[in-house]
């Protein structure tokens, strides 16, 4: 597992993890507890994430202003930027919604933006690979 800490402006951070598999699986349980996550849910996490290519989750705490995304096994680099740009857009939501700031408004865009280039600059390693 690869892990990267975004830190957007200082109002909220976003625990970026990728490169998954079932070696990670306490690790990935672990960062689930302390966003608050429910065991049962936590259960359907681990299961979406590493028990299937193609598939991640995002968690956000209003609690702590931080999100968690778990980018899963991909199939292809393409992929994997599709899953990161997915789950950025979540935590983007949760940015929108807790800081009032109009969901589609020019703040939600820059936002977006910044999230992309710095998921973009934290999973590019991978992606140059192989």
């Amino acid at each position: 597992m690869i892990t990267k800490y975004i830190d957007v402006e200082g109002y909220w951070g976003v625990v970026l993890c990728y490169d998954l598999d079932w070696d990670d699986e306490d690790r990935i349980r672990a960062y689930l507890r302390s966003f608050g996550v429910k065991e049962e849910r936590i259960d359907y996490c681990v299961n979406t994430v590493l028990g299937r290519v193609n598939c991640a989750c995002c968690v956000s705490s209003y609690d702590t202003t931080m999100s968690l995304v778990l980018i899963g096994p991909t199939t292809s680099k393409e992929q994997m930027v599709d899953s990161l740009a997915h789950e950025l857009d979540h935590v983007q939501d949760a940015l929108s919604i807790f800081y009032g700031f109009q969901l589609g408004s020019e703040d939600a865009a820059y936002t977006m933006g910044f999230l992309m280039r710095e998921g973009m600059k934290a999973i590019m390693p991978a992606c140059m690979r192989g």
